[in-house]
């Protein structure tokens, strides 16, 4: 069984160059133990948190071409709104919420890292995760997860693109998704955006 879902973002912004942009496209991705920054012409555009995290990795931080966060996470009403996730609910265990024996998103690897659209210019990474239920600790899921930026420079507007690309492992055989309407992929935005 294969599940897959591809959402793409677009972010629309003035962007004003100045005589500091760099002539040449600096691109690539910073990895920490925590967090992996994706770098497009010299400015980072949006930071990834893998590490540190109790259940689900998730974009934490997403700029305008000005330089703006458009990302909230964990608001005091949603401590379990992290910014720009994915989850959705697996064979009765919920990846969404944080509470009652959630389930969790377990990194395995990152597969590869760096510029990797063959037309634009990008910084972007793979990342292999499994989904892990609270009791037996066996995966439900495993996910390859792929995600880009896109320059904001060639395109006029910050851009992002998720790609989540769901299989059951074979041992497993099948598993049910589920979920509220809400469940999938959820971004939550600055304050100043909620009306």
């Amino acid at each position: 069984m294969r599940i897959a879902q591809s959402i793409v973002f677009v972010v629309g912004s003035v962007l004003v160059c100045c005589a500091t942009c760099p002539a040449q496209a600096e691109t690539g991705v910073e990895l920490t133990n925590t967090h992996l920054v994706m770098t497009v012409n010299g400015n980072a555009i949006a930071e990834y948190r893998f590490g540190d995290v109790p259940y689900k990795p998730y974009i934490e931080i997403f700029r305008t071409p000005s330089g703006m966060n458009l990302l909230r996470d964990a608001p005091h009403d949603h401590l379990h709104h992290h910014a720009l996730m994915f989850a959705v609910g697996v064979d009765g265990v919920d990846f969404w919420q944080e509470g009652n024996s959630p389930g969790t998103q377990v990194q395995k690897e990152f597969a590869e890292a760096g510029d990797l659209h063959p037309r634009y210019e990008t910084a972007g990474f793979v990342q292999r995760l499994n989904w892990v239920g609270p009791e037996s600790g066996e995966p439900l899921l495993a996910e390859k997860r792929t995600v880009h930026v896109f320059d904001p420079e060639e395109f006029g507007t910050s851009l992002l693109s998720w790609e989540t690309e769901l299989t059951v492992p074979a041992e497993k055989g099948t598993a049910t998704l589920t979920g509220s309407h809400y469940f999938g992929l959820g971004m939550r935005f600055i304050e100043s955006m909620d009306e």
